[in-house]
């Protein structure tokens, strides 16, 4: 577009009091007229397009708002594009996290109309404690707006007022987390009805594609993203290796998301780097998946390494795979709760049969022991008692 504008300077020319000048009109840093209005496009007149540009830059350099006198919501939206989105340091399931967050709450309020001279630690906070959303988008925002107010004191524009607002947090309403979960009846049910061998046509494709798919999630409670990403390489005839994800990698247009494209991304935290033992029926599953995974792809002439694809060889969408999910738990007459529940039900049942905390831990990947305690370690209220009066007098 403005090379365009910079085209038209070169043949358009105008008569000032007998000379002929060649005309920019283009857009600059932000400025006050004389007027006091706020402009952002001016004209430059010169003999020549080059003389032009070079009084563009000059006005530039001598002439823009300072940061300062710009409003609040233009920096972040500067941030967010030229700092923020471009740094490596962050996922990119973060990235949307935190930019949406800005864009669906903050930056819609009256706030993001301010000078940035004018926010202070008091109008920052009213604006937290008024955002329409759940507490994990305000720590989201907050989070951004972190990094941004950092880089404000840095540059001297103004000083960090993130340090003391307070977060609001979630009602904790039980001691330890709920988690859902598949009981054992459930679960025999489930995995007699992926083994059958007399089921319909449309059921049987179903359960072809999902069966290991299933198996692997009850007997390694990997998450769904890992288990996505698994290659044949990684399948071991007495363990399976965890070290990506598949993940849906948001596409940002002018710092705001636009879509989604499936990749593969590292794993969540680096404590879900872990090899997971598998028993050799397991494994034997694996074989006769891979063996329908040949004859499919030969069928519909694509190639893949992958464990888990589509049936054009592309990777798999965890979201696409719930209602197909939905319509096999439907099938087996069993409850539908998501595939997360199987996740829940293997750490449930190591649990019950009094598997240590650390290795449990160690083999659901959690980022911390505290979360394993949290989820999967159930105190009942006569131990509890129990131990009090072991402690005596």
């Amino acid at each position: 577009m403005e090379a365009n504008k910079e085209k038209k300077a070169k043949r358009k020319k105008q008569n000032i009091n007998g000379k002929d000048y060649v005309v920019l009109n283009c857009k600059v840093k932000p400025y006050l007229d004389k007027n006091g209005n706020r402009k952002d496009y001016k004209k430059f007149y010169g003999a020549t397009l080059k003389e032009c540009k070079e009084k563009r830059d000059r006005f530039n350099e001598n002439h823009g708002i300072k940061a300062k006198d710009m409003f609040f919501g233009e920096l972040v939206e500067d941030f967010i594009i030229n700092i923020f989105l471009p740094d490596p340091k962050y996922k990119e399931s973060t990235k949307q996290r935190y930019v949406d967050a800005y864009h669906n709450n903050l930056a819609k309020m009256e706030i993001a109309r301010h000078l940035i001279r004018d926010i202070d630690y008091r109008s920052l906070q009213a604006a937290y404690n008024e955002m329409p959303c759940a507490p994990s988008g305000v720590l989201s925002c907050h989070k951004l707006l972190r990094l941004f107010f950092r880089l404000m004191e840095q540059e001297n524009i103004c000083r960090d007022i993130t340090k003391n607002l307070v977060i609001p947090k979630p009602d904790k309403r039980t001691e330890a987390g709920e988690v859902t979960v598949y009981s054992d009846e459930e679960v025999e049910k489930l995995k007699a009805h992926i083994k059958r061998s007399d089921l319909p046509y449309y059921e049987a494709r179903r359960v072809e594609r999902l069966r290991l798919l299933i198996t692997l999630a009850l007997n390694t409670g990997a998450r769904v993203s890992e288990l996505l990403a698994l290659t044949y390489d990684d399948i071991k005839p007495d363990m399976i290796v965890i070290n990506k994800q598949v993940i849906n990698k948001p596409i940002f247009e002018n710092g705001k998301t636009v879509g989604h494209e499936l990749g593969i991304d590292d794993t969540k935290t680096n404590n879900s780097i872990r090899t997971i033992p598998i028993s050799e029926g397991t494994y034997n599953m694996l074989k006769i998946h891979k063996e329908w995974h040949k004859k499919e792809m030969l069928k519909e002439r694509y190639r893949t390494n992958q464990v888990f694809s589509t049936s054009s060889g592309g990777l798999y969408d965890k979201r696409s795979l719930r209602h197909t999910l939905d319509r096999l738990h439907e099938d087996a007459g069993i409850s539908i709760l998501g595939f997360h529940a199987y996740r829940h039900t293997f750490g449930t049942m190591l649990a019950a049969r009094g598997v240590a905390l650390q290795t449990l831990s160690a083999l659901m990947g959690h980022s911390d022991i505290s979360v394993t305690a949290k989820y999967y370690i159930k105190v009942s209220a006569p131990e509890k008692i129990d131990a009090i009066k072991a402690l005596g007098a």
